[in-house]
């Protein structure tokens, strides 16, 4: 659904995940999108701060910043995503004691309007140590769809926290530390944007135009 920004506004919360979609030829985005096998090329957090809603990133050529998502709008109408993590998830864990055979439960991790704001407050840290964007994580990242270089590829599949920061990491490194990993098996320096619409603990609401 698309929807206006003067009335989707009331509609968006703290840590909120904002998708951006790629552009056309031959733009960064556009080859970013491409790479990652998604319509998505950017990806932020959505913040309230004085009534006034903002976008948490890291962004090429732009760095960590807070950004008025009412600019973003304007800008890139049509090309914004909101999506919304699910409230509740339940994760499946071998029990082993010493009293009673080997049997499956269940971890219950509930996504509360304080984890949405734990969420955000490490958020802020990352960006307030403006680390410098991983520009060559993108080369590394997109070695990985080249033929043959694809064979020499250094992509770390596991759960790893990485020093390096694309605007991925920042869900990634947020979301793994107040509530779930959102993409299993893969470093927070190598998640795409793709990764996080495609993970099972997001879903799409709507468009803002």
């Amino acid at each position: 659904m698309i929807i206006p920004y003067n009335q989707a506004r009331h509609l968006i919360k703290d840590a909120d995940i904002l998708l951006f979609k790629g552009g056309k030829f031959p733009s960064i985005g556009w080859w970013i999108a491409k790479y990652s096998q998604s319509p998505y090329s950017h990806v932020g957090l959505a913040y309230w701060k004085n009534d006034r809603l903002y976008c948490l990133e890291f962004r090429e050529f732009k760095g960590a910043r807070q950004y008025p998502l009412s600019q973003y709008v304007s800008e890139y109408p049509g090309r914004i995503d909101v999506f919304r993590s699910c409230e509740r998830i339940e994760v499946p864990v071998l029990v082993n004691n010493q009293d009673t055979p080997i049997y499956c439960s269940y971890k219950v991790y509930n996504f509360t309007q304080v984890t949405a704001k734990k969420i955000i407050k490490h958020a802020l840290e990352l960006i307030e140590k403006n680390e410098n964007y991983g520009y060559h994580l993108i080369w590394r990242m997109a070695k990985g769809h080249i033929p043959f270089l694809r064979l020499f590829d250094s992509v770390k599949y596991d759960d790893e926290n990485g020093t390096l920061y694309v605007c991925s990491t920042l869900i990634t490194k947020t979301f793994r530390k107040y509530f779930v990993d959102p993409v299993d098996f893969l470093s927070d320096e190598y998640t795409t944007p793709g990764n996080i619409a495609r993970s099972v603990m997001f879903r799409r609401l709507f468009t803002i135009e």
